[in-house]
């Protein structure tokens, strides 16, 4: 059986997923909020041509920092559904059950339930107004983090890979065709 893929990987697969969300999701954001914010202002009666590029300039604003969180959101929904968001696929590592055969997106869903516990209960409380699961997501959120380091004992899992019974492996090499299939399979 192939070895678990350690701390460095796992550590370095993160970097670059929250340096491409950001920096993506922040551009993506600020267009789209300057855009929005903007052009609204401008097309109020009487609105001045100042009014609206200050309001385009709030709006984009804005909009980088909901970009920031809505790319959040889409990284952890990628890795749910394919076992490895861009920063995996970029290093050739891969969300797998702790025996090393595929996850079924069952497991990778409910790791993701719990490695992104915080802002998923973050998401609620907005929806729902119930302030106490934003004070649990952030103990959650903790424990999370203090769990990654888990990844630096013998069966190199983080505590939301116990939890969901997956680890993290070098991808095989197969065709995308056997990766899709995989994936709808799984």
């Amino acid at each position: 059986m192939t070895e678990r893929v350690g701390f460095g990987k796992r550590f370095g697969a993160s970097i670059i997923d929250g340096i491409v969300g950001s920096i993506g999701g922040m551009i993506l954001g600020a267009v789209f909020g300057g855009l929005l914010v903007g052009g609204a202002v401008a097309a109020e009666a009487g609105a001045t041509e100042g009014a609206g590029a200050l309001a385009g300039f709030f709006g984009a604003l804005a909009g980088a920092i909901v970009g920031i969180a809505f790319a959040g959101v889409i990284i952890a929904v990628w890795e749910t559904c394919t076992g490895a968001a861009i920063g995996k696929m970029a290093l050739g590592i891969k969300i797998k059950s702790a025996d090393g055969s595929p996850a079924s997106f069952g497991k990778r869903l409910v790791r993701s339930l719990f490695k992104y516990n915080a802002q998923v209960l973050g998401v609620l409380t907005v929806l729902t107004g119930i302030e106490v699961l934003q004070s649990v997501g952030n103990i959650g959120g903790l424990v999370m983090v203090i769990g990654c380091l888990f990844v630096l004992g013998g069966e190199k899992q983080a505590v939301h890979d116990k939890l969901a019974g997956t680890a993290v492996y070098p991808k095989d090499a197969t065709s995308a065709v056997d990766q899709i299939q995989e994936n709808l399979e799984g």
